[in-house]
Parts: C-alpha cells; sequence; structure tokens
C-alpha cells in the first residue's frame, strides 16, 4: 500500500516515534497489534481510517518503496523488537529471507537467550 503524499503523515508518524536508545532502536509509542508490531492509524481520503505497520512506513520513509521482488519489512540482526522503527534496523526482503532469519542459529540463540532472562516467558511486544 502506497503511503499518503501528506506532510502531515509523516509529521504524524514520527511524532509516536521514541528517540533513539542505547542499543540503537527507535521503539513505536502507539499502538501495537496482537503480534506486537506497531500500527500506525491514518484518516483516509474518504474518512476511512487506515492502519499502516509502523516498521514498514519508517523503511518507506527512509529507504522508499520496497523494490520488486522483496515486499517485506524485515528487521536486520540482531534487533528482534518488532516495535522497534529504526531505520537502521530494517531492511527490504523476501518471505523466505524473513523465514530465512528467523531460523538462524544466531537469531535462535537470541530469542532463547531473552525467553531465559524473562524467566522461561518471551513477549516480543
Amino acid at each position: 500500500m502506497r503511503l499518503p503524499p501528506d506532510p502531515a503523515f509523516v509529521s504524524a508518524f514520527w511524532s509516536h516515534v521514541a528517540d533513539v536508545d542505547e542499543h540503537g532502536h527507535r521503539r513505536w509509542l502507539a499502538g501495537c497489534s496482537e503480534d506486537g508490531y506497531g500500527i500506525f492509524t491514518w484518516p483516509g481520503v474518504d474518512g476511512r481510517r487506515v492502519k499502516f505497520r509502523a516498521h514498514r512506513v519508517s523503511l518507506e520513509l527512509t529507504a522508499g518503496p520496497a523494490p520488486d521482488g522483496a515486499p517485506w519489512a524485515l528487521h536486520r540482526w540482531p534487533c528482534h523488537l518488532r516495535d522497534c522503527v529504526a531505520a537502521d534496523h530494517l531492511k527490504w526482503g523476501t518471505p523466505l529471507q524473513n523465514s530465512a532469519d528467523r531460523d538462524s542459529p544466531s537469531r535462535r540463540a537470541q530469542l532463547r537467550s531473552a525467553r531465559d532472562d524473562a524467566g522461561g516467558q518471551l513477549h516480543l511486544l
């Protein structure tokens, strides 16, 4: 879905993004979906609200539209925070690349460590 060509859209989006933390993350401060990804809601042209995944908006605003053949907004390793919208933590990719990243030994070890730190429960919100 194309982003609205409205400067107010860009301003409103960035107003919901936290400053960079000590790990380089920029967390989404507004609502999140049930799966933990940030959701940015914008009034549509006809008054119907349009919802965007916040990490996709961030990537498109900073890197341009998704290239042909790589329509997914992926988090770069080692970022595993679904609500992180830091441009340098994101990249365009394919569903296959997303699955390969998720299943990589380094990502698995990272998620296992985070789960252990959380006392056996890992909530990526």
